[in-house]
């Protein structure tokens, strides 16, 4: 078996992170168009295709995997959903044999295939990335600003003026944060990366991967499996999750076996003439909206709460750091301005409430419930004229009174739910994706 390009098919792509920019983007458009063969099995575009693979369900809701569906790879500290686990493990050991019976060179990457990498906790991600933003706020939008911040109000009012201003590349709640280049797509826990190798350097990709000898059995064997290969970072797998292959390993891992007084005698004294009962099978995934329904919790159920909770210990991180306030008066009769100093304000537990307690119900639902929306609203680059959004601001409020604050984060869920990012169709207010 010969490459799949030979040396004068193709022009090696030498694209790679330290490009100056306006020859970084031609060189990945090379790519793109070039450099996967066209021929055989399709792989997955995660940069330009299909970014948000994993991370939404078939509605568009923004959603993470649940952890009690995790499983770990054999002889290793990696973890990814049961199906992807159990398809990888056969996948690698037939793999395996086909490596003993081929004459591979020394530096095959079939040799070093093993999981370097695999689910990754999204939580753990918007946490590190609240703090980096946390620290952003305080150390430099804020910097000449911090001496006049006595309350939460005050800090507040800042706080909103830089998530509105950076939030088309900055997101800030939980969900945008999800579908953006900061969280990565192994938190789907559909993904598993067999090297340490980057995703900048496109020469590699193709030299070491690509154009080799073994690279079509590699993703043909993928395929046979359930896997998409990932067209940019060819030793990455990927879930096929509408494939046949991959919905048996779905099946085997939700299905149960029930059966119920199996032995049946007819008459209760002919023991020749018994039967066994056919088997049930309980299976609580049948389809792709099932799968997400089961493994997946939408993010919205917690985001909001989480946005409380990430500005309360945003304000009392800095309020601990920075106890004092500044106070500017001019004395007329000295004819200077003279500064005193004020204990800023902060939240601290009581014998009777804790700080978090004290805090929102200083701040009810009816002060955040606008403040989220609007917040969601920016992420999603939607645009609303004074009107629309007083009106809309206003049935929010109405929802909350009437039938609850799940009803309302609901409400806000449905009308900033598809972010200006996304290339998909409304049919029947329902968000359609490709899975």
């Amino acid at each position: 078996m010969s490459p799949i390009y030979d040396n004068d098919d193709v022009t090696p792509p030498i694209g790679h992170n330290n490009m100056y920019v306006p020859h970084q983007m031609l060189m990945r458009l090379y790519y793109k168009n070039n450099i996967y063969p066209e021929d055989g099995v399709n792989p997955i575009d995660l940069w330009y295709g299909r970014p948000f693979y994993g991370k939404v369900d078939t509605e568009g809701r923004t959603v993470h995997l649940s952890e009690t569906h995790l499983k770990q790879f054999t002889r290793t500290d990696l973890f990814a959903a049961d199906f992807v686990v159990d398809a990888f493990e056969d996948f690698h050991s037939e793999l395996k044999i086909a490596i003993q019976r081929t004459n591979l060179p020394s530096d095959s990457f079939l040799k070093t295939i093993r999981p370097i990498r695999a689910w990754t906790s999204p939580g753990n991600l918007y946490h590190v990335y609240f703090s980096n933003l946390h620290g952003a706020f305080v150390d430099s939008y804020i910097k000449n600003e911090k001496g006049s911040i006595k309350n939460f109000e005050d800090y507040f009012k800042f706080f909103m003026e830089y998530v509105y201003s950076s939030a088309n590349s900055l997101p800030f709640s939980r969900s945008s944060f999800i579908l953006s280049r900061f969280c990565s797509p192994l938190t789907s826990g559909m993904m598993v990366d067999l090297a340490p190798d980057g995703h900048g350097n496109d020469f590699v990709k193709f030299t070491k991967y690509i154009n080799t000898n073994e690279f079509e059995c590699y993703r043909n064997t993928a395929a046979k499996f359930g896997f998409f290969v990932d067209k940019n970072a060819p030793w990455r797998l990927i879930a096929n999750i509408a494939s046949p292959e991959m919905k048996e390993y779905i099946k085997q891992s939700t299905c149960s076996v029930v059966v119920e007084d199996p032995w049946d005698f007819g008459d209760g004294n002919a023991v020749d003439n018994f039967k066994m009962k056919e088997r049930i099978f309980d299976c609580e995934v049948e389809s792709t909206e099932e799968l997400f329904s089961v493994y997946y919790y939408p993010t919205s159920k917690y985001d909001y709460e989480s946005f409380k909770i990430y500005l309360f210990q945003s304000y009392n991180t800095f309020a601990g750091a920075f106890p004092e306030y500044e106070n500017w008066k001019y004395c007329f009769s000295k004819k200077e301005t003279q500064v005193t100093f004020g204990e800023r304000e902060i939240f601290v537990d009581r014998p009777d409430s804790k700080a978090y307690d004290i805090f929102t119900k200083q701040y009810d639902d009816l002060f955040w419930l606008p403040v989220y929306f609007s917040v969601l609203a920016a992420e999603a680059r939607i645009k609303m004229d004074s009107l629309r959004r007083k009106k809309t601001l206003k049935r929010l409020r109405d929802i909350y009174k009437i039938s609850g604050l799940q009803k309302a984060i609901d409400f806000i869920e449905k009308q900033t739910k598809i972010p200006a990012i996304y290339s998909a169709e409304e049919t029947q207010d329902k968000f359609v994706l490709d899975y």
